[in-house]
């Protein structure tokens, strides 16, 4: 039996091609009840307990972009660049799996020019498929 299902893991979905996002319901062996892992087949190749975010200014315009940071000052984007940044430092695997990863989200859309960080749009990406989890629950 895999380590997720052991955690009895909740699919939150597909991040990129080959890799899932699960949370944990309950104690098992890699992963603690809430905590969010990283699953490519059977495998838990990353676990982590942050909730994952999208960046607060996802689909604006930089006009709604700029009117948004005017209004609520620049501690949102703070905030998730701190988060971001800290998931990243964190994401550490073997080199096989992290090019298998970069491989994939380049797949998906990341360009290293435009995004920077893989990690900081991996938690992106994962925080706008929680949030659409959420709201179909």
């Amino acid at each position: 039996m895999c380590k997720r299902c052991i955690a009895k893991t909740t699919i939150i979905g597909k991040v990129v091609p080959g890799i899932i996002l699960v949370r944990a319901t309950v104690q098992g062996c890699s992963m603690e009840p809430n905590e969010f892992g990283l699953v490519k087949g059977d495998d838990l190749i990353h676990t982590f307990m942050r909730i994952p975010r999208s960046h607060p200014f996802y689909g604006l315009s930089d006009n709604e972009a700029n009117t948004r940071a005017e209004a609520d000052g620049l501690a949102p984007l703070m905030d998730w660049s701190k988060l971001s940044l800290g998931f990243s430092k964190r994401f550490l695997v073997d080199l096989n799996t992290g090019w298998w990863v970069v491989k994939a989200c380049l797949q998906a859309g990341y360009d290293p020019d435009l995004d920077g960080a893989a990690g900081v749009w991996l938690f992106h990406r994962m925080g706008v498929l929680f949030q659409e989890w959420g709201q179909k629950q």
